[in-house]
């Protein structure tokens, strides 16, 4: 744009600022090669809400401002994606969309890894902004059994878009985010990867109920769970979710709890324990990721149903428990009086009455 009608766009602006000049601003601006969408957005904004003859001064500094990512104003742009993953254990890799690895910021974004991004939802309000990412299985980088065992379960993202010619200069950051679902099969995957409005999406606080709030073991609940951890050994398999154990104990003692794989296809994984029988037999929730063996081993941690019975008979740990197991549920709230019945609807260790 020349000076001469950044010149009287200016005196426009300052002589009548109206809705129809910030509509010929904005017309005139998207014209403008130098300006990038968040700048245009920007300003034509606050043009239409304030209507003030200092909207003017923004729009002519705009015009004159270099561009934010100068190399993107180019005829030929050399642009390449690149992904960041941190995941919670520390392992950081780097992917790229570009047919040669791409090194910035000590990290090396590796070509050839089958990243491909997918739909991207993005909106103006607070609600989660995602992406997909498809990719594919790499033996040396990104495997089944890593996906299944959850190394990369809530793992860190950002995406950017870098000139790969000049790394040096400066990246647009188009997005970060967590790893949410993912969903693989033989040769490769898709991750869902949230935006940061996620974390709005979680509750806050505390909320009134009959069970526990606590994990068990943890700082609010304070059992030491050395005392209810042991060791045991496979000694038959039925299925991919249940299993015999040379493990000794009550009935529905490790039932809701955990089991960390010691030995086996399935080392440094974890089952949760759905139901524990008195000769040893264990049924887990979920089929573990790879079919036991007999004689793989593994270490199981007690589980807690969160009722209050439980954390008094079994645990001894009343004094912490974080519940209100005495508060009425809403089979009482429903509840009328009847000739002859009892008032106490929600009484009880249930916590699935009320």
């Amino acid at each position: 744009m020349d000076n001469a009608k950044l010149a009287q766009l200016y005196g426009q602006a300052v002589i009548d600022p109206s809705t129809r000049l910030s509509r010929l601003y904005a017309q005139a601006l998207l014209t403008d090669e130098t300006l990038t969408p968040v700048v245009l957005s920007e300003l034509y904004a606050q043009c239409i809400c304030l209507q003030h003859p200092n909207v003017a001064d923004l729009y002519a500094q705009a015009l004159v401002d270099p561009h934010p990512v100068p190399w993107m104003a180019e005829e030929v742009v050399t642009a390449a994606y690149c992904w960041r993953v941190d995941r919670t254990d520390g392992v950081t890799f780097g992917f790229t969309s570009h047919d040669r690895d791409v090194t910035f910021d000590d990290v090396t974004y590796e070509a050839a890894t089958g990243f491909t991004p997918t739909a991207v939802d993005t909106s103006d309000s607070l609600s989660v902004d995602n992406l997909d990412v498809d990719g594919v299985l790499c033996s040396d980088r990104i495997t089944e059994e890593e996906l299944a065992g959850g190394v990369y379960d809530f793992a860190r993202v950002t995406i950017y878009l870098v000139n790969w010619q000049n790394v040096s200069a400066p990246k647009l950051i188009l997005r970060r985010g967590t790893i949410g679902r993912i969903r693989y099969g033989k040769t490769g995957f898709t991750a869902e990867i949230r935006g940061l409005t996620e974390a709005y999406q979680q509750k806050a606080g505390a909320v009134y109920q009959k069970t526990c709030r606590a994990t068990l073991g943890d700082a609010k609940c304070g059992v030491n769970l050395a005392s209810y951890t042991t060791t045991g050994t496979v000694t038959a398999v039925y299925s991919d979710t249940q299993f015999a154990t040379d493990v000794v104990a009550d009935a529905g003692f490790y039932d809701y709890g955990t089991i960390i794989w010691t030995s086996g296809a399935n080392l440094h994984t974890t089952s949760e324990t759905k139901t524990f029988a008195a000769d040893g037999t264990i049924e887990v929730y979920l089929p573990t990721i790879w079919h036991p063996q007999v004689g793989d081993t593994f270490t199981i941690v007690a589980g807690c149903d969160r009722n209050y019975s439980t954390c008094i008979n079994r645990f001894n740990n009343r004094l912490n428990f974080r519940g209100e197991p005495m508060v009425p549920g809403n089979d009482y709230l429903a509840s009328y009086p009847v000739k002859g019945g009892s008032d106490v609807v929600a009484a009880g260790d249930d916590a699935s009455r009320g």
